[in-house]
């Protein structure tokens, strides 16, 4: 990937943030199976969900990320490009990228679920158009709002199993307490 906007010194997050959009990196990743049933799906969304640098590496991060339905749950399939600037600043070179698939928990899936839902979304006879960037970005947003909600349910559930053991054990030890002393 080669930058054709003017140079850029950057040092921290905000700044590669605004310097990556200011050159909107774009992407479509396809996924072509065999040769035979010559279809493909794109697991991507045009622009990026999220920009981070790596504090370590300080190579750039872009996430790419489409969300899907399969059998009533959202699946969330992201990319991640990571991507290395030259001293010079002026040229980026694309280092590596992987591709996950995670459910509304925020696993990662293993491999033979991610293979069950790739499969489905090739050899589906009509995919589900996304309607555009606007809605990708919806439904992404969605996902993210719904996972968070669900998480927060969990933490509230396991509060009240917390609370509930503490009383219990508080009981327990008041019980064994009050009949040490009669």
């Amino acid at each position: 990937m080669a930058s054709n906007g003017p140079e850029h010194e950057h040092t921290g997050e905000e700044e590669t943030t605004a310097a990556t959009e200011d050159e909107d990196p774009r992407t479509s990743i396809a996924l072509i199976p065999y040769p035979t049933h010559k279809r493909a799906v794109n697991l991507s969304s045009m622009k990026p969900v999220s920009v981070q640098r790596n504090w370590l590496t300080t190579d750039i991060e872009l996430t790419f990320a489409i969300v899907i339905k399969h059998d009533n749950e959202y699946i969330n399939c992201n990319i991640l490009v990571t991507c290395g600037v030259k001293q010079g600043g002026d040229e980026v070179n694309v280092s590596g990228v992987s591709l996950t698939i995670l459910d509304m928990d925020g696993k990662c899936l293993n491999g033979k679920d991610s293979m069950v839902i790739l499969q489905g979304l090739i050899t589906a006879a009509k995919r589900q158009c996304n309607g555009g960037e606007g809605r990708s970005r919806a439904r992404y947003d969605e996902y993210i709002q719904r996972r968070r909600e669900r998480n927060e349910k969990t933490e509230r559930r396991e509060r009240r199993l917390d609370m509930a053991c503490v009383a219990s054990g508080v009981a327990l030890v008041m019980a064994f307490w009050s009949f040490a002393i009669c």
